[in-house]
């Protein structure tokens, strides 16, 4: 970034280490006043911060439900599932919130899945039939596999992967 004082550059780096520090806070901080803590943050926000963010802390109780244009950016690892829209956009559950562009998001506190759904039917990836009661999973390539059974999955992953 050119044209930006020591001061400018002090302020800079301490709200990209911690966005919500006050302006009373940055001033104790850097040893300047507050009233240059304030110009200082007007000609910031005027030419050089776009928005200001937050990084959420993942205790394991938190899913991210996120609307984005493509999910290439992301990490495999963090997809809990995603789902292709017909507009061409994605709506993706995250375990953990990554730096993605995003459209809209959303936290959730629990993933529940529903036992009541009828009339959708299920078929083993391997054998063709109907999965009638739990199913075996098995995820390659942000695709997940249904099975009948531990010994379809098992011929598959043998034969296939």
């Amino acid at each position: 970034m050119k044209n930006l004082s020591r001061n400018e550059s002090r302020v800079l780096r301490l709200l990209v280490e911690n966005s919500r520090l006050s302006i009373s806070e940055i001033a104790k901080k850097l040893d300047i006043s507050r009233n240059t803590v304030s110009c200082i943050l007007k000609r910031l926000n005027d030419d050089y911060i776009e928005r200001y963010t937050v990084d959420l802390k993942n205790n394991g109780d938190l899913y991210y439900i996120v609307k984005t244009d493509s999910i290439d950016n992301i990490d495999p690892g963090d997809i809990v599932e995603y789902y292709e829209l017909m507009n061409g956009k994605y709506i993706v559950v995250l375990k953990n919130l990554t730096r993605i562009n995003y459209e809209s998001i959303d936290m959730a506190g629990a993933r529940h899945r529903s036992g009541a759904i009828t009339g959708i039917s299920v078929y083993c990836d391997y054998c063709g039939s109907v999965i009638t009661g739990e199913s075996h999973t098995y995820e390659h390539k942000n695709r997940i596999y249904y099975f009948c059974c531990s010994t379809c999955k098992s011929q598959f992953l043998k034969e296939r992967i």
